[in-house]
């Protein structure tokens, strides 16, 4: 009867999913195209698919995504950007099939479940080219959670580790916040005395590790230059990230009085203390139901989801945009659920639980439902109709913003003309999606401009591009607006190359303080 129960779950788990995914793609995912971040996933699962290697022959975050998007280009027979998003809302069908399923078996009633399940759905579009770090950390809280409710089953354990490596696969700080959750975990079962056969699970939970991470192990193993980039890449990680303050209500600008933007920021703020504030709830609860030996039922989901949830609170707050802390902080619904389904003693405490869980949820979605692409881009539409336009990118016609569509049709333009093909094109400092929309290789590794480079990687770069006929360039874009980080710092010698050996055209169309040069000799115009 309860494998009945259990299979029905699951049933209703990935149909309910599949619904709910196939509607938010149908109603969010025309709005808006990232040429930058969103653009280098589209450009890295492009290369992936015809057989390139991600860190090894271009600049990329771990393989695993890549793998998974062009799983889903063979599927749908096409490269374009619709097919990538797709491939990311059926990541995000996943993570939603397992936090659905895990509040099922965690006995949150039906209407609660779909209640949240609705909200996890319309938290994985935005920012949907990062769905990835938001399904597997749901993944993460619904494995937490069964090894709280069955801690000496050998194979939930191993389970642990073979997801914990594939987490990895997709990204190397999700392997390490995996691994933290788990040692949480391993604190919280020592406390409780739960952990009967703590060498077998912990070999296990190892052995797991190194199945799940065993395509990275063999592509080591076999090939040198993937190795050699891996390790490059492992070391220059700390230099990655650019720091950013995290984002409390009582710093942020409220000048220009009430208004959506200042709720916003208010609404970010707030959830900048709310979701600490729950996790250390959940941790609290957890454990007290361990010391005062109380039945778990309804203390396990939300510990899981707290214990889950904090690792990724790093990297939420790193760079606290809300880009950064959407990404990361998706476990906090499956906590405020539990905490809905965990009933104080006191009527009191119970009543004061449900209003803590309710404005906890309207601050998160305020937060979020701003942030939306398809929000924002229908809200520019409404004030300034001539900031955005329709535009076809492959196939489909999707709402951007008029100064993209502008650089878009012009690029596509002079690239025509010059009869431009595989690295005959160049896209700087933060334009990689451009490359994916005309279906372009790059000429060079870096795609992505951020650091300042040697001499000898830029001597590298600039030969590299002996071929390229056009370029698109915007020096004086940075991130932050910081100074250091213009082209002709980070880049002096390859600047100084272009500047040197290709003409700039003018474009009445074109943005300020975006060129488009090319080469004479190559393409007359």
């Amino acid at each position: 009867m309860k494998n009945d129960v259990q299979k029905k779950l699951i049933l209703e788990a990935i149909f309910g999913s599949s619904i709910l995914c196939s509607l938010v793609f149908l109603l969010f995912s025309k709005y808006g195209f990232g040429w930058a971040d969103e653009g280098l996933l589209w450009y890295a699962s492009q290369r992936t698919y015809v057989g390139e290697l991600a860190i090894r022959d271009f600049f990329a975050y771990d393989p695993g995504r890549y793998y998974w998007n062009s799983f889903i280009f063979f599927l749908t027979g096409g490269t374009g950007l619709k097919d990538l998003l797709i491939a990311t809302t059926a990541f995000g069908g996943v993570g939603l099939a397992t936090a659905w399923y895990t509040m099922g078996y965690a006995k949150i009633s039906f209407p609660w479940r779909l209640t949240f399940s609705i909200i996890i759905a319309i938290a994985l579009c935005y920012p949907r080219h990062k769905v990835y770090e938001q399904s597997l950390s749901l993944i993460l809280v619904s494995i937490v959670y069964f090894i709280i409710v069955s801690p000496n089953l050998l194979k939930r354990w191993l389970v642990f580790g073979v997801l914990t490596g594939m987490a990895a696969f997709f990204g190397r700080n999700h392997g390490v916040f995996y691994v933290i959750s788990g040692l949480f975990l391993v604190a919280y079962l020592w406390f409780d005395k739960g952990l009967k056969q703590p060498i077998r699970s912990g070999i296990s939970y190892v052995s797991g590790i190194f199945i799940g991470y065993l395509p990275i192990l063999i592509l080591l193993t076999i090939n040198k230059q993937f190795r050699i980039a891996f390790i490059e890449s492992v070391v220059s990680v700390l230099n990655w990230q650019l720091s950013l303050p995290i984002p409390f209500f009582w710093r942020m600008d409220y000048s220009s009085g009430l208004n959506l933007e200042t709720i916003n920021q208010f609404s970010i703020g707030a959830v900048c203390i709310l979701v600490p504030v729950i996790y250390m709830i959940g941790i609290f609860v957890l454990f007290k139901s361990a010391f005062k030996h109380e039945s778990k039922n309804n203390a396990s989901l939300l510990g899981a989801a707290s214990l889950a949830g904090i690792p990724y609170l790093h990297q939420a707050f790193d760079r606290a945009d809300f880009g950064h802390i959407a990404q990361s902080i998706l476990p906090v619904f499956i906590a405020i659920a539990a905490m809905i389904f965990y009933f104080p003693k006191s009527r009191n405490l119970r009543i004061l639980s449900y209003i803590f869980c309710f404005f906890s949820l309207i601050f998160l979605l305020s937060a979020w439902f701003c942030n939306l692409p398809s929000i924002r881009m229908l809200r520019v539409e409404a004030t300034e109709p001539s900031s955005v336009t329709y535009y076809q990118i492959g196939n489909r016609h999707f709402l951007i913003n008029s100064v993209q569509a502008n650089v878009l049709t012009e690029v596509k333009k002079i690239t025509q003309k010059c009869s431009v093909s595989d690295n005959e094109f160049l896209a700087l400092p933060h334009f990689p999606g451009v490359y994916a929309y005309l279906g372009l290789k790059a000429p060079f590794w870096e795609m992505y401009y951020l650091y300042k480079r040697s001499a000898d990687f830029q001597q590298r770069h600039i030969k590299a591009i002996s071929r390229v006929k056009v370029i698109l360039i915007s020096p004086n874009a940075t991130v932050d607006n910081i100074e250091k980080l213009k082209l002709k710092y980070t880049y002096g010698d390859l600047m100084d190359y272009i500047e040197k050996n290709y003409r700039k055209i003018n474009s009445p169309i074109l943005p300020s303080g975006t060129f488009i040069y090319i080469a004479p000799e190559a393409c007359g115009t």
